[in-house]
């Protein structure tokens, strides 16, 4: 699954954006895109999301699917959405459930999905 499944230039036009997924996948974009901050949890229903770094603040109003992107760097943000929009980026490949860091040889660590490590494991087992 990519990110042009979910991102989408606003019908409104400008510099507006609408992400029609879920929270889940806005935080694995935001973690693909390799932005790191806080997410603040809506105390309510039809309360927003809100994505805060030093860097730019990215509310998503969910019931309407728009974002709101402020900030020093907030033209950064909006130009790299627009590239995503021409040469989306896979979602996979961002955070995952599945994923776990582990020690590899005493001090390196690599990522490992957990879900593919057991069906290579049981493939090779059962084979």
């Amino acid at each position: 699954m990519d990110s042009s499944k979910f991102l989408r230039k606003s019908a409104k036009g400008g510099d507006r954006f609408e992400w029609t997924g879920s929270f889940q996948d806005l935080d694995k974009f935001f973690s693909a895109l390799g932005y790191t901050g806080t997410w603040s949890q809506p105390s309510g229903e039809g309360n927003p999301h809100k994505f805060t770094n030093k860097q730019f603040t990215c509310t998503w109003f969910a019931t309407k699917k728009s974002l709101l992107i402020q900030g020093k760097k907030a033209s950064e943000l909006k130009d790299k959405l627009k590239e995503v929009l021409v040469r989306p980026i896979p979602l996979i490949a961002a955070k995952d459930e599945s994923e776990t860091t582990v020690e590899v040889d005493g001090s390196e660590k690599a990522k490992v999905n957990m879900n593919h490590l057991l069906k290579t494991t049981n493939a090779v087992l059962c084979a």
